[in-house]
């Protein structure tokens, strides 16, 4: 059964078509992407450990559970995103970018929020057990 005039012809796998010139293609983007996560991720970590290890308690514990939750975090941010910018047409105009901002910073802040929480709980439940003298 041939497809509709109106639309266009589906491709199979074997049919695609090769990135156009200085373009990369879909490996190339995907590992850069990855790369740059991984890069962001380590040093956050990294920022959180060094800068509050001695001042706040649990320390140790808040970054585990940063290292567990902000890839998750990403990853349901990343298509969060991009829907809301689907619907505005990827537009770049500062309110719209501002939005997008505000739905990935929100999503990754509430993700240290909920780390930071889940690494104090046996803290906090360690004080309330411990009677005062």
């Amino acid at each position: 059964m041939a497809a509709p005039a109106c639309l266009p012809a589906r491709r199979g796998p074997a049919e695609r078509r090769p990135p156009r010139a200085g373009q990369p293609d879909f490996a190339t983007v995907l590992g850069t992407y990855a790369t740059l996560s991984a890069l962001v991720l380590a040093s956050s970590l990294l920022t959180v450990w060094f800068r509050l290890r001695h001042r706040l308690p649990a320390m140790a514990r808040t970054v585990l559970a940063m290292a567990l939750l902000l890839p998750l975090a990403g990853v349901i941010a990343t298509p969060i995103t991009m829907a809301f910018a689907a619907t505005v047409n990827y537009s770049t105009a500062l309110p719209v970018v501002a939005v997008e901002f505000a739905l990935f910073g929100g999503i990754l802040a509430g993700a240290v929020v909920l780390a930071r929480r889940w690494a104090l709980r046996p803290w906090i439940a360690g004080l309330s057990t411990a009677a005062p003298a």
